[in-house]
């Protein structure tokens, strides 16, 4: 699913990678944004993706989105220097946590558990270190933000605002729900 009618191709599959355009567009704008989209459909799972990018400037980045509309959503990305959880409300990104990491490639992993979100990374997926939990899970919720019943997670780069030739590469992406 994508956020806004596709108009110009700007992913690809390439070596059994989903590659995305780094542009200019970005959720909260009017435009389309290199964002593919799919369904959380538990309030208990897991998602996981590995993701190599290497920003070639600081407006860039590249990762994983929880989406309940375009001023409510978290975003844990990789950015030149760090991994960062990005809060969008309706004034703009707030901060929540950003740890030192300049390697290409990242596993990144999200859990849901009812309320609350808890956000991972590892370099090589066996050794995950906390970047943050016990998000507020509510702040998605239809009662906070309006919009439509229900989050959706995706794959997203931008350069907010600025143009880029770059790309960000995700090996894979993975749902597991609990039981």
């Amino acid at each position: 699913m994508f956020l806004r009618n596709v108009r110009e191709p700007w992913y690809d599959l390439e070596d059994g990678a989903l590659k995305l355009q780094v542009r200019q567009e970005y959720i909260s704008s009017t435009g389309n944004p290199s964002l593919v989209l799919r369904r959380q459909t538990h309030i208990e799972g897991e998602v996981v993706a590995y993701l190599e990018f290497e920003p070639q400037s600081e407006n860039e980045m590249a990762g994983i989105v929880i989406l309940q509309n375009e001023s409510h959503y978290y975003f844990v990305n990789k950015t030149r220097q760090s991994i960062q959880l990005l809060k969008q409300t309706e004034s703009g990104y707030a901060t929540l946590a950003d740890k030192p990491y300049d390697k290409a490639g990242i596993q990144i992993k999200i859990e849901a558990r009812e309320s609350k979100y808890n956000f991972y990374f590892s370099e090589k997926g066996d050794d995950y270190q906390p970047l943050l939990r016990d998000v507020d899970a509510t702040y998605l919720s239809t009662e906070t933000a309006g919009g439509f019943v229900g989050c959706m997670y995706g794959l997203y780069a931008t350069s907010n605002g600025e143009v880029s030739s770059n790309h960000a590469s995700f090996g894979y992406f993975e749902i597991s729900t609990q039981k």
